[in-house]
């Protein structure tokens, strides 16, 4: 009868021993997971959405820049530097479209804490960019490119006070995340570490009250 209860008890043990050591490689495993959500998160606001929104404030000032000197390289009668600035005032346009399809083609939930921004963006970007401005690059007005270069930078301050808050909250989302993750990862080390230490406690002791036996 002695056998049989020590022979229980030392199964007791192991089943015990067995589920803290699943218990563990589940909590790791978890954790792992939880943390490359929080990874992916923070790739997908600054790795895209801020490098893209960014490089299109930038094509549209160089814009900005194109159709002033394509201005004063036609009064000044420069035809051939004034064509060639208004080859690079269509590729800076090209470019700024481009890389603002990549920022919006990151799907945000309307309930993230982005999203008003995100639309703000859009607005601004709309008011800039017009159906009007890519259909009269083609026509080399110098008075209707030069409306809509006045039209621009009259537009263009809000657009950059919105981008400057998207990077601005970008980057505390991104804090936001990283310090998750690193709190998640401490708490499952703990968890981790007690579960080690009922186990070892649990052996220890039954090796003991054997021992006694």
């Amino acid at each position: 009868m002695r056998n049989l209860s020590v022979k229980h008890t030392l199964a007791v043990v192991q089943g015990l021993m067995l589920a803290a050591l699943l218990a563990i490689a589940a909590t790791g495993i978890m954790t792992k997971l939880d943390v490359m959500e929080s990874l992916r998160r923070v790739d997908e606001i600054a790795a895209q959405q801020v490098s893209a929104i960014n490089r299109a404030e930038v094509n549209l000032m160089e814009l900005r820049v194109r159709l002033g000197r394509f201005n004063e390289y036609s009064e000044d009668g420069n035809t051939v530097a004034a064509q060639k600035s208004l080859d690079l005032a269509r590729t800076a346009l090209e470019r700024a479209e481009s890389r603002f399809a990549q920022f919006t083609a990151v799907e945000v939930p309307s309930t993230a804490l982005r999203a008003p921004i995100i639309q703000t963006l859009q607005t601004n970007f709309e008011l800039l960019v017009t159906n009007d401005l890519r259909s009269d690059l083609a026509t080399e007005n110098l008075a209707i490119l030069m409306s809509h270069r006045d039209r621009i930078n009259d537009n263009f301050g809000p657009f950059t006070d919105a981008v400057r808050n998207f990077n601005q909250r970008a980057q505390t989302l991104a804090t936001e995340e990283i310090t998750a993750a690193e709190r998640l990862h401490t708490i499952t080390m703990f968890i981790s570490g007690v579960l080690i230490f009922l186990a070892l406690a649990l052996f220890i002791g039954v090796r003991i009250g054997i021992n006694r036996i």
